[in-house]
């Protein structure tokens, strides 16, 4: 969730390339992923960030698009439909 409220607010993200992490942020556009446990890479992830405003701003802007598409009230809920009505539909 953190991501995701980061994003939403227009924050990019720097996060671990795992899970839902890996799901909401789309690597170079929207934030940065790094691999789990590599703390050298997470360092050079935020100080990338840290050093560039334009970059962290052109990330910011791009978390806070995909995101309110990907997760905004009109799609969560049509996604959320065709899961229940895949889970459960009647046998035919």
């Amino acid at each position: 969730m953190t991501c995701l409220e980061a994003q939403y607010y227009g924050c990019c993200a720097v996060a671990t390339a795992s899970g839902g992490p890996a799901e909401i942020v789309d690597d170079g556009v929207s934030g940065i992923l790094v691999p789990v446990g590599d703390v050298a890479a997470m360092t050079g992830a935020l100080e990338k960030l840290m050093s560039d405003s334009r970059l962290r701003e052109s990330m910011g802007v791009n978390g806070e698009r995909i995101v309110r598409e990907r997760f905004g009230p009109a799609n969560t809920s049509l996604v959320l439909r065709n899961v229940y009505m895949v889970t459960f539909a009647p046998p035919e």
